[in-house]
């Protein structure tokens, strides 16, 4: 019996996974109790983070003892909260009267640097800002979604309504690391054609206009 280690292509995970892996982690999985004759490992990529001995230790699951879908599920959250993998998947074989162990580790990218280019006009400080995520930080969709609704929101308060900012990667796969670039078509800044005022009260209509910053001709901004 032998512990294996391999490093997977990302672009064949899925593949990889319909093909080769069969069997289930529920709890009335028909392999528990059955010897586990090999424990395999396979990433999308090299694990610099980790050796595949602290791995093995993690996991509760031993190549000649006993499979248990309890110690696979609670193998998966020691692995997990490495915070190292986005996903964990474990899956078996059987093999006679045994059972081969694969499990499946996606790695968690981090984000080496952020990048703001284009046609930005704004204050890159001031974008910087409105950032949902930073460097040295997982990479999360749900914090970039977060980014590209901030920075819209801020060109349109600054006047500019037809603003258009894409997310662009570039990984380093052997160290799970990405570049993220916003690039950015602030496009053109509205201006005020028309400054119309209904003044009420004691305030004349030249006192009101001292008040506001807006002003015909010049770029409209809600701020």
């Amino acid at each position: 019996m032998s512990r294996v280690h391999r490093t997977i292509p990302a672009l064949f995970l899925s593949l990889i996974f319909y093909s080769l892996f069969s069997g289930s982690l529920r709890a009335d999985s028909p392999f528990d109790g059955k010897i586990i004759q090999s424990i395999e490992i396979q990433s999308d990529g090299p694990l610099n983070d980790i050796s595949y001995t602290d791995l093995f230790n993690l996991m509760e699951l031993r190549e000649g003892e006993s499979y248990s879908a309890s110690q696979a599920e609670r193998s998966i959250q020691r692995l997990f909260s490495t915070e190292l993998f986005h996903d964990v998947q474990v899956s078996i074989e059987s093999v006679g009267d045994r059972v081969r162990v694969k499990i499946l580790l996606i790695r968690r990218y981090l984000i080496r640097e952020i990048k703001l280019k284009g046609d930005v006009k704004l204050n890159r400080k001031l974008l910087r800002r409105e950032l949902a995520i930073r460097s040295g930080e997982a990479y999360s969709p749900e914090a970039v979604e977060k980014t590209l609704a901030r920075m819209g929101e801020l060109y349109r308060r600054h006047g500019y309504y037809r603003t258009r900012i894409q997310p662009r990667f570039e990984l380093h796969h052997p160290t799970a690391r990405l570049s993220l670039t916003f690039q950015i078509e602030a496009g053109d800044q509205e201006l005020v054609n028309q400054l119309d005022l209904h003044v009420e009260g004691d305030l004349s209509e030249e006192q009101l206009i001292s008040l506001i910053k807006t002003r015909e001709g010049k770029p409209f901004s809600r701020v």
